[in-house]
């Protein structure tokens, strides 16, 4: 039967964390403690190991994409297995009587931008990392106005802070 991998809770406080780049793909076997995946948190970049042995069936995550904890990021089974599409994973919430049901559906992930070499150029939505997304909150800063100079075009806590002291020098 196959094995949903839900993307596990890997820091105090973390509930996201940005796809980075996938280790394995579709058809490959794997072993547990396998890396999978690299995940970016506001706190470091880390490698996702796998719970189990057996054959990658369907990656969910993309590359560049946000994702929950708890999520649902591949599916892991036997050879020649078949794999029906999960439904989006949503989190329990515990009703008044303390049953389990299901929390209400969330907005959908906004477009991730294409990977570019050079500085990205203003989008809608800015690769950058929970922590500096949250920086730019905090300093009132749009941070889809923000030109990143990362690596792919990423908005870097530099580039917040500079588009604060352009704002201020206006």
């Amino acid at each position: 039967m196959p094995f949903e991998f839900k993307f596990p809770d890997i820091g105090e406080g973390l509930t996201e964390g940005e796809i980075v780049k996938w280790l394995v793909k579709e058809g490959d076997s794997i072993k547990e403690g396998q890396p999978l995946v690299e995940v970016e948190t506001d706190k470091a970049l880390a490698e996702i190991p796998s719970p189990k042995t057996g054959v990658v069936l369907k990656i969910l995550g993309k590359e560049k994409e946000i994702i929950k904890v708890g999520q649902v990021i591949v599916v892991i089974g036997e050879k020649g297995e078949a794999v029906a599409a999960p439904p989006p994973s949503r989190p329990k919430s515990v009703g008044v009587v303390g049953e389990l049901e299901e929390a209400p559906e969330e907005a959908p992930a906004l477009p991730v931008k294409p990977a570019v070499e050079k500085p990205a150029l203003v989008s809608e939505h800015a690769l950058a990392t929970p922590a500096v997304r949250a920086l730019a909150k905090e300093l009132d800063v749009d941070i889809s106005k923000v030109v990143g100079t990362g690596s792919e075009g990423r908005v870097l806590e530099k580039d917040v802070r500079q588009a604060v002291e352009a704002k201020q020098n206006q």
